[in-house]
């Protein structure tokens, strides 16, 4: 969380990342209001600095609350959209609530993903990433709030970017 090779940095520190990714996050849960928190429930699981969502009735003193005000409170979104595996013909289930963007195309998935990402993930995860778009068993990227990425591949379904990039691509997948 420092920029100093070798430093530790206090317990509460964070980096502008940080702070950048828990504004996104703000930014993808729309219509509550929350607080900043270093021990928030994190979506890929764990605990870190966050946000918690708060009573609106609450009065927190001392706390930096924020708030998430819809622009469009009656716009609908779906519940479910499906992706047809093209291997397979199946459908994969993609959960609007935890995916807010697909990038099927290798085009999109460059000219957007790369840009945004590069602010969030490290060199590791860059080429990571750059691995996924360039895979031809990869058939989509979803984007999670706050700032995580789930790869779709054939006959897997939707998984984290970081468990696709450690597992051996070498040979076939086992279904899930």
């Amino acid at each position: 969380m420092s920029d100093e090779a070798g430093s530790t940095p206090p317990r509460n520190a964070i980096t502008a990342d940080d702070l950048r990714r828990v504004a996104e996050w703000a930014d993808g849960v729309r219509g509550g209001e929350y607080r900043l928190s270093m021990n928030a429930p994190l979506p890929g699981g764990g605990t870190g600095f966050g946000l918690e969502r708060i009573d609106g009735n609450a009065s927190p003193v001392g706390e930096i609350i924020i708030s998430t005000p819809q622009r469009v409170p009656t716009k609908k979104s779906p519940p479910v959209f499906m992706l047809v595996d093209p291997a397979t013909g199946e459908n994969i289930r993609v959960d609007t609530k935890k995916h807010d963007a697909i990038f099927w195309g290798e085009v999109s998935a460059e000219k957007f993903l790369i840009p945004y990402y590069t602010r969030f993930l490290d060199d590791a995860g860059m080429q990571s990433l750059r691995e996924a778009i360039a895979d031809p068993d990869v058939i989509a990227i979803a984007h999670d709030y706050p700032t995580f990425l789930d790869v779709a591949t054939s006959s897997r379904g939707f998984e984290p970017l970081s468990e696709w990039a450690t597992r051996d691509r070498s040979r076939p997948p086992q279904s899930t």
